[in-house]
This record gives structure tokens, sequence and C-alpha cells, in this order.
């Protein structure tokens, strides 16, 4: 299984990697988690962004308010990516029709933020106002 959030999806068929973005290709067979999946990467394509910083490796933002496009990812099988922080990017889907029934394959970008202590340093420091200042300002 491979944990996205708290969302738990079927192995994925693929994955291919460029860089810092990882695409996963898997198939579903009922609509219910489907629809989870998709819900989950809703507002994905207008809440983020990576930026080249030339000379540098590239820097992943969730303009969310909350945070919502960035999740923990935890992958078991095969040659897989780092478990880690991942920015939600895109999401693609086609129904397809098999001998067994119906199949939702999906297909979802992935950009690589860092591992859980990288995060913790660089990426939750986002609201300085609730800080306590030294100087009782």
């Amino acid at each position: 299984m491979t944990v996205i959030d708290a969302l738990t999806i079927d192995v994925p068929v693929s994955y291919t990697f460029q860089d810092y973005n990882v695409q996963l290709i898997g198939s579903m067979d009922t609509l219910t988690r489907l629809t989870e999946l998709r819900e989950k990467f809703s507002k994905a394509p207008y809440g983020t962004a990576v930026h080249q910083v030339p000379g540098r490796r590239p820097k992943g933002e969730d303009m969310t308010s909350d945070n919502r496009l960035t999740a923990f990812c935890q992958f078991t099988h095969g040659d897989r990516p780092l478990d880690g922080w991942y920015l939600l990017r895109t999401f693609n889907m086609v129904e397809n029709e098999t001998p067994l029934g119906v199949a939702y394959n999906w297909s979802i970008n992935l950009f690589w933020l860092g591992s859980n202590s990288y995060y913790n340093a660089c990426y939750l420091v986002t609201d300085v106002d609730v800080l306590a200042s030294d100087w009782s300002i």
C-alpha cells in the first residue's frame, strides 16, 4: 500500500522520476476511493507552485493557508520514491472497461519537498506572529 497523508491507495502500477518530480500511475476499482483521491488533489493545480532557482534545487510552495496541499507520503513496494513530504501537483483519471468490470486508471504528480527533519526545519515556520518576542514588544 501507498499512503498519501491519511489516504491509503493500492500499489501503484508504476513510478516515474524526473528531478524532484514523481509521477504515480495506478488503478482503482471503486468510485468512492477514486473520489477521495480526486478531492485530495482538487486545488492542486491552482494552489501550488514550483520555483526554479538557478544553480540550486527547485523550491515547492503550498499557497493554501492551511498547507492542505503538502502531504507526508509513504511508499512500500518496488523501486519507490523516498518517504517524506511532497507537494500535491496534479491528478488525472481515465475510466477503462476491462473484462473484470470497470476500472478507474489514475495518475498523480508529486514534488519532493524533503524528509521529515528537513521539512520541520524549513517549511513549518510559517506563522511568525504566534512566536513570543524576546523584547516583550
